[in-house]
């Protein structure tokens, strides 16, 4: 009976690539039955516009089956830059760890929390703000992942469980990805799109990006002191997370010596230069990938590694994280998928539908809603 049960719940394990692939055979199918349509554009003191009413039935796209599986490597290909990444993170990241620099500065933290009363909030608050940094300024969503394995074993030794592990990292990144004030990924591309000038209105984004961050930092360690006085409130309770955590004191601890210190100066400039990078030199994914991977063979010669240990060990790091790398290339394929079959503009105005009439202060609510949903 057991075993019936056990398989019953495989059976209904929604992996995300399933689903992701799941959204592009929708789109596939809905070829068939949504009738095709484009708006006209006209350019107004430079911008291209959309011409209110001027929706009209195009030819219907011709779409192959194939096309369900050609959306794969064609969305790989076009957020390439992404996964590379993603890839490069990951394989510098092993970099470092496999010299012992981030267990050797992990080992350091935990020591002087435990000997400092009330610290570890604080180290909380700090990476959260580090990871909000991340997502508003650089746009780091999925880039994030190769850094999970690094901060989840850190929040567990401080006392904490897997879940304010995982919000310091995606709480931090996706709140500050949201309402990110130079987010080339939302703002870069909304402005692009919309042919203003890039990045203006930092202001107010900036302000409504520090509320917001503010508050999910509130949120985040109000959940982390509660659950370091009582365990037994943790979401997590009755779930084993020993296979998550490492040992950072006692004879298991490295030594921090003055070669981790210098390593960790290289990442920590890493992610200044980058942003700096970003912020002056409108650098893109490709210049954060050579920065990165530039990181990575700086650790490895303060690390004194090999030739063929360097490169085995940023193979690794890139293997670790190849999955999420190739989700995001096969989400790029729904998007691959919906222009092929030419039903973006038909889905636009099946929605405009229901916002005509709004006022201008509506209809951005309406619009709001609408994408949420979406």
């Amino acid at each position: 009976m057991s075993g019936e049960v056990a398989t019953k719940k495989r059976g209904f394990d929604l992996n995300p690539f399933f689903i992701l692939f799941l959204v592009i055979v929708i789109v596939y199918a809905a070829s068939f039955v949504v009738a095709p349509g484009a708006y006209e554009r006209q350019v107004v003191n430079g911008r291209t516009l959309v011409i209110p009413g001027s929706y009209h039935p195009v030819d219907k796209a011709v779409v192959s089956w194939l096309d369900v599986f050609r959306s794969l490597p064609n969305g790989l290909i076009g957020s390439a830059s992404i996964v590379f990444l993603i890839l490069i993170i990951g394989g510098a990241v092993e970099i470092f760890n496999a010299t012992g620099t981030i267990s050797a500065g992990v080992g350091r933290l935990v020591t002087y929390s435990k000997e400092h009363e009330g610290s570890s909030l604080i180290m909380l608050g700090v990476l959260y703000a580090f990871f909000s940094v991340l997502g508003g300024f650089l746009g780091f969503a999925e880039g994030a992942i190769p850094f999970v394995p690094l901060v989840v074993p850190l929040v567990l030794a401080l006392g904490y469980d897997a879940m304010t592990a995982v919000g310091v990292v995606f709480l931090g990144c996706l709140v500050g990805f949201a309402v990110g004030p130079t987010n080339v990924y939302t703002v870069g591309v909304a402005h692009a799109v919309a042919e203003l000038e890039m990045f203006s209105g930092f202001e107010f984004r900036f302000i409504a990006y520090l509320v917001f961050c503010v508050v999910g930092m509130t949120h985040l360690l109000l959940y982390a002191r509660k659950v370091h006085k009582d365990p037994s409130r943790s979401y997590m309770v009755g779930i084993d997370d020993s296979d998550l955590r490492i040992d950072y004191t006692g004879s298991a601890a490295q030594k921090f010596e003055a070669r981790h210190v210098c390593s960790l100066v290289v990442l920590l400039g890493t992610f200044a230069v980058t942003i700096f990078g970003m912020q002056q030199w409108k650098w893109g994914l490709n210049d954060m990938s050579a920065t990165f991977f530039v990181a990575g063979i700086l650790a490895g010669i303060l690390g004194g590694m090999s030739i063929d240990n360097f490169v085995s060990t940023f193979l690794t790091g890139a293997r670790n994280a190849l999955g999420g790398a190739l989700v995001v290339g096969v989400a790029r394929g729904i998007q691959w998928m919906l222009d092929k079959t030419a039903l973006l503009d038909p889905t636009i105005n099946a929605l405009a539908v229901y916002l005509e009439g709004l006022p201008p202060f509506g209809s951005v609510m309406a619009i709001f809603i609408v994408i949420l949903f979406m």
